[in-house]
């Protein structure tokens, strides 16, 4: 294909599909102080989703803003490499942070939406807005980029095509979070008590958290001393590094002594705790992955002190008087139910994975008529 256009595509301006709104408004004014205010802080990144909705009186707006109407795109000029736009579906305002974007008779909103939130415009405003201080694509930068576009009832195609990849991947995050609130009640009412597994009608115990969980400050190890090994190094904030020499027998619990406070992390095998980190160095009276899963739930981060780099106060910690099943086999009962959602959590997050590359991979194809799509709305060579 000559320059790289598809049969029946034409090369244009973006701004020969769109025009900019100028103007600011007021937004204290009665006519606008109800609308609702989107800024580049109500939309997820690369989505295109709304994070949040409220009024611009509700935000105590003060500063001009842009008319947004339906079926305009605000795209967040700030920080493109975020690619944050959004398809507008009501009358609203949009920060100055952010450009309205009016599609022409003919164009296809979720089309433009597509591009803006593709690759070849991303990569366009993330080099152009390298050339200020502030990363931000200005107009006359936005004039700059062109695209191939096909005809209307395409451009409508790709656009359902690409909606329904998004609300795949929105119906899986949503899955994720109701997932991740069953865990979150699972926790509280197993860990703490609340409610008993059958079969299980043990005592509990109480005592200090040391008593049950000594924790040890890890063992130095400069990046420069690194030799690269089958041994995961655990830092206060996770496993960055692997190491030639383990310093601890698996599986181990492990949690941050500075910077990162509050994370915990599991690990199987035999592991080298880093000295950012606090260790379980026993686990005579606790089950390993109910530790992990306790430890998580209680909150550590309460334990941070210290105004600059915060450290984990680990005296604190363990005066801290805790209660768990004295019955380690109600201990493995709860960290069994605990790790069963994990692993269909896990299950999800691969499936959330494989769908985002899906329509990244889709994107690609579609936006550049690479691939076609055929009059049932399946892609064709």
């Amino acid at each position: 294909m000559p320059d790289d256009v598809p049969t029946a595509w034409n090369r244009v301006r973006l701004l020969d599909l769109v025009s900019i709104r100028n103007g600011q408004v007021d937004p204290r004014n009665e006519r606008y102080r109800n609308l609702p205010l989107i800024a580049p802080d109500h939309i997820a990144p690369r989505s295109g989703r709304l994070l949040a909705k409220s009024s611009a009186a509700d935000q105590g707006a003060i500063s001009g803003k842009y008319i947004v109407e339906p079926g305009d795109v605000v795209y967040s000029k700030i920080r493109p490499y975020l690619q944050k736009a959004h398809l507008c579906k009501f009358r609203a305002l949009c920060s100055a942070d952010m450009y309205p974007l009016t599609p022409k008779p003919g164009v296809s909103g979720s089309f433009i939406l597509h591009t803006m939130l593709g690759k070849k415009f991303t990569d366009f405003a993330t080099s152009v807005s390298a050339r200020s201080g502030i990363p931000k694509i200005n107009r006359a930068e936005i004039a700059e980029f062109n695209l191939v576009v096909p005809s209307p009832s395409e451009q409508e195609a790709i656009g359902q095509v690409l909606d329904d990849a998004d609300r795949l991947i929105a119906a899986l995050e949503r899955l994720i979070a109701k997932k991740r609130a069953v865990k979150q009640g699972l926790m509280q009412q197993l860990l703490m008590g609340q409610n008993r597994l059958p079969g299980h009608s043990g005592e509990w115990s109480t005592g200090p958290l040391k008593d049950f969980l000594p924790l040890q400050r890890g063992f130095d190890l400069p990046t420069s001393r690194v030799v690269n090994g089958p041994y995961p190094v655990v830092y206060s904030n996770g496993i960055a590094r692997h190491h030639a020499k383990a310093m601890a027998k698996g599986p181990g619990v492990v949690t941050g002594r500075s910077g990162t406070i509050g994370k915990v992390h599991f690990v199987e095998g035999d592991y080298w705790p880093h000295n950012t980190s606090l260790w379980v160095t026993s686990f005579a009276r606790v089950d390993a992955k109910f530790a992990f899963y306790f430890l998580a739930y209680l909150g550590l981060e309460r334990f941070a002190s210290g105004s600059g780099v915060p450290t984990f106060n680990r005296n604190d910690a363990h005066s801290f008087e805790i209660t768990v099943p004295t019955d380690r086999a109600e201990q493995k009962a709860i960290a069994d139910v605990l790790s069963a959602v994990d692993c269909e959590l896990e299950g999800l997050r691969r499936q959330l994975d494989q769908a985002s590359s899906i329509k990244a991979g889709m994107m690609q194809q579609l936006l550049t008529g690479r691939k076609r799509l055929t009059g049932d709305g399946g892609a064709a060579e």
